[in-house]
């Protein structure tokens, strides 16, 4: 019973024009066009819940709360793909636009196949500016690996972009607690750190950045 008034919940038609209000203003109350159909799912979810023992009053007050989250979950996965395709495009402005303006979008979000953030993109294009953009949010994950289990030093290191790899630790040093080891010691699905492509693939002045940066094998 539970299951299928969630259903409901998840069924219920979105307008798609509203936006997530930055962090702390107050979430805006559902335009009219909506209610009548927002009433309709409360009522009906309601009466399955009631059948359970859940009281008439606690039933509405989940289900209208249940009707917000699927909201505000489906306008931030919008947002989020505005902001990765502006990612995508090389869009520096955008990017940090849509990020000031809605703050709480997860950075780290991976895809679900490749499982890469964001940030691979960015590294992968040689994207410089916009790299040093995303290292700067502080809640960015550079220890994330992907499908093969490489991180982005992995990819910076493979692809032969030492400036990158430069620009990357120079923007997150400032950071400060930043554990280099563990960063550029990481291992793939083959057993390789970054500094085991840059010997394997005879890159000596990355071997030496790596080594100097705190890698150890």
């Amino acid at each position: 019973m539970f299951c299928l008034a969630l259903h409901s919940v998840a069924t219920l038609p979105m307008s798609g024009k509203q936006q997530i209000p930055p962090q702390g203003q107050q979430i805006p109350n559902i335009p009219v066009r909506e209610l009548t159909e927002e009433k309709k799912v409360i009522k009906e979810s309601s009466k399955i819940l009631m059948n359970s023992g859940i009281s008439r009053e606690n039933a509405e007050t989940f289900i209208a709360l249940m009707l917000r989250l699927s909201q505000l979950s489906q306008e931030t996965t919008k947002d989020y793909n505005a902001w990765f395709k502006a990612i995508e495009k090389g869009d520096l402005n955008k990017v940090r636009k849509i990020y000031e303006q809605y703050s709480n979008i997860d950075v780290n979000r991976p895809d679900p196949t490749t499982k890469r953030t964001p940030i691979f993109t960015t590294v992968y294009r040689s994207d410089i500016l916009l790299t040093e953009f995303l290292c700067q949010i502080p809640t960015i994950d550079l220890n994330i690996q992907d499908a093969e289990g490489w991180t982005v030093w992995h990819w910076a290191t493979i692809t032969r972009k030492l400036q990158l790899l430069k620009s990357m630790r120079q923007v997150i040093a400032s950071t400060g607690n930043i554990n280099w080891s563990k960063m550029l010691n990481t291992v793939d699905n083959t057993g390789h750190t970054p500094l085991g492509y840059a010997m394997k693939y005879d890159y000596p002045e990355i071997v030496q950045w790596l080594k100097d940066s705190g890698a150890t094998y």
